[in-house]
């Protein structure tokens, strides 16, 4: 690594009970979009934070289900 400076990304997906499997769509793209500057002839560090933790599936009933 030379002089480069970091890509740094902070992400906060749309969340919406009813679609769980959108947020990790979102965090699928973000990567793939990054995935060039990471991978490059002269690859840059990237540091990506962001709000991930949801669960893939609803586990029980809530008031989004109305």
């Amino acid at each position: 690594m030379g002089n480069e400076y970091p890509v740094v990304q902070e992400s906060l997906p749309q969340k919406d009970p009813r679609w769980p499997d959108v947020k990790a769509l979102q965090a699928a793209l973000l990567c793939q979009q990054l995935a060039p500057w990471a991978q490059g002839p002269q690859p840059v560090p990237i540091v990506l934070g962001g709000d991930f933790n949801s669960l893939w599936r609803k586990y029980k009933p809530d008031a989004f289900d109305a």
